[in-house]
């Protein structure tokens, strides 16, 4: 396998890593690679020996200028397609190891590209730091030894090898801090995670199959000082899949900030379920200075929203958060997703209706709105699998289900009720409704927000000469 040959001296190690996911579409301002933060963090404390790191943006990553002895890539699905090129761009132009993790490899380890040396399957921080004490101590990796290492995806006997799975870091508070200052901090939004996975299981989400657990309260509350001290943010976003599952441990959390002399003046942002929404988890949030909530709404329509989320979730359940929330003024987010298997149109009517009203009546802020995907991992990748609408090897380029760039030629379509020639007008109707709802909120983002998403709009001429050619052909 392509590295260095082993030498009597250890050399010092540069590796290079790079965010796929953090592209041409990307608001900057709010985007972090924190996965690869930690990723850094974790091989800094517990590695011993020199060892730097860069992380780089695909857009900001040059091939041919790097010199590191590593190169890993971290790549969702829909993003695939560029992650496979850039790294067939570093081999074509260097023999050294590529490594490619993230959610998709973590998916479909066995698919794994013959221009990708290692696959990093699931958490990667332990993965990780073996595979580079190796590396430094051999200068390459072989398949005697990749064989005895849990958790990846090789190349070996003329097929792709997958090793035991690796079992999650149990004691989550040894885990450091993320290395942050590896990212261009200036002007954005501090984030932090104090948990990973999530306990439930929404039909269109992958993140359910890793096991939901913590970082101490004492260790997030050192961090928030730690964040507060030493950029004093103008606000602090969780980005855990799923916050305050478990409400004592945010007073838990409140309480360590208050011994430590937190400042309270710090804005919150966080995701959280419509039915963990209730009086006094709202007070806990306004302890925290919490100003705004992310809330995973998808669709006003009941049957919809028991097919895609199931459990206790209905939309009484999320009306009722949405007015708890506004009474104690603190804004919501929405996520909503159109286009699941059982909806009808009467589902979407609904769900355009309880958008437009509760915006109307300041209870939805800011909304993101995109058609069901079927990301390797999630349940309703199975459902399109079995339904030969996606397979292991397709061109994922066709998961790039966004509203503003949906491509009726080229997408994973898996209503069962409306012909897609006539979806197309729903999502005319809903792209347009996502930019009159977000308009204000782009424009006091900045210039940069502006850019991005006034100048990327929805191809209506495209999804015109798609009804017009399948309408024409009789395949409506």
């Amino acid at each position: 396998m392509s590295g260095k040959e082993p030498a009597d001296q250890q050399f010092e190690m540069k590796i290079t890593l790079v965010c796929n996911d953090i592209n041409e579409e990307t608001i900057n301002e709010l985007a972090a690679p924190i996965g690869l933060c930690y990723l850094a963090g974790y091989a800094e404390k517990y590695m011993p020996g020199d060892i730097s790191f860069s992380i780089k943006t695909r857009p900001d990553f040059s091939p041919g200028e790097d010199d590191s002895d590593i190169i890993g890539i971290s790549s969702m699905s829909r993003y695939f397609p560029n992650a496979l090129k850039l790294a067939k761009e570093i081999k074509a132009k260097r023999e050294i190891p590529v490594l490619i993790g993230g959610y998709h490899i973590s998916s479909l380890p066995h698919t794994l590209p013959e221009c990708f040396d290692i696959g990093v399957i699931g958490e990667g921080e332990l993965t990780f730091i073996e595979l580079l004490k190796l590396y430094k101590e051999k200068g390459k990796f072989t398949d005697e030894d990749l064989s005895k290492i849990d958790g990846i995806a090789y190349h070996g006997e003329g097929k792709v090898l997958i090793t035991p799975p690796r079992a999650p870091i149990e004691d989550m508070d040894s885990i450091p801090f993320p290395k942050r200052d590896l990212w261009d901090l200036s002007n954005r939004v501090m984030w932090l995670s104090s948990s990973r996975g999530c306990p439930f299981n929404c039909v269109f989400c992958a993140v359910a199959r890793c096991r939901h657990r913590e970082f101490s309260a004492d260790y997030v509350a050192e961090e928030l000082l730690m964040l507060q001290k030493k950029y004093n943010p103008r606000g602090i976003s969780f980005h855990d899949d799923l916050f305050m599952l478990n409400p004592v441990r945010l007073e838990d959390i409140i309480r360590q900030l208050k011994k430590r002399g937190f400042n309270f003046n710090t804005n919150f942002g966080l995701s959280l379920r419509a039915d963990f929404i209730t009086p006094d988890a709202v007070r806990l949030l306004k302890e925290l200075n919490v100003i705004t909530v992310f809330i995973g709404i998808e669709s006003a329509s009941e049957k919809v929203i028991a097919y895609l989320k199931g459990g206790k979730i209905t939309v009484g359940v999320v009306q009722r958060a949405l007015d708890l929330l506004k009474e104690n003024n603190i804004m919501v987010e929405g996520s909503f997703i159109i286009g699941s298997p059982p909806e009808e149109r009467e589902d979407l009517v609904a769900t355009y209706k309880f958008i437009v009203e509760n915006y109307s009546a300041g209870k939805l802020a800011f909304i993101l709105t995109n058609l069901i995907t079927p990301y390797p991992g999630s349940r309703i990748w199975q459902y399109a699998k079995d339904r030969n609408i996606v397979t292991d090897d397709m061109d994922f380029s066709k998961l790039n289900m966004a509203l503003h760039s949906f491509d009726p030629y080229n997408c994973t379509y898996l209503n069962e009720n409306i012909p897609l020639t006539e979806f197309v007008d729903y999502i005319d109707m809903f792209e347009k409704l996502h930019y009159d709802v977000n308009r204000l909120r782009y424009k006091a983002f900045g210039d940069s927000f502006e850019d991005i998403f006034y100048k990327r709009r929805l191809d209506r001429e495209r999804l015109r000469k798609f009804k017009e050619e399948s309408l024409g052909t009789g395949n409506a």
